[in-house]
């Protein structure tokens, strides 16, 4: 499993995440306590939060959230991006974001 430091991930290396799920899965992108960003496809929803800073919704099988086609769409890609960032930078009590393609940059806290 591939994780990236939330502190410099950059806009591909999500994309990478994202393209790497498996559809026929349920999936959740997670942020641990110390900073690093995962696609979570063995351990999702509200199992096994111990060291979980927080974690989006869970990406659902079949809904085609990740995968290659998944990574390519901005409007999926750049508000997860945003919510990674915005949330770790203004140390938000929030762990779980489920409406994160609703909000504009830095409203996540709220």
């Amino acid at each position: 499993m591939k994780k990236y430091d939330i502190r410099n991930i950059t806009l591909e290396q999500l994309r990478q995440l994202i393209a790497e799920g498996d559809d026929k899965h349920d999936n959740q992108i997670r942020v641990t306590k110390d900073g690093m960003v995962y696609l979570s496809q063995d351990i999702v929803a509200a199992e096994q939060l111990e060291d979980i800073a927080f974690r989006f919704e869970t990406f659902d099988a079949g809904n085609d959230y990740v995968g290659k086609a998944a990574s390519e769409d901005d409007n999926l890609v750049i508000p997860i991006f945003n919510a990674l960032k915005g949330n770790w930078e203004k140390g938000c009590r929030k762990t779980y974001i489920d409406d994160f393609l609703l909000c504009d940059y830095g409203n996540y806290c709220e």
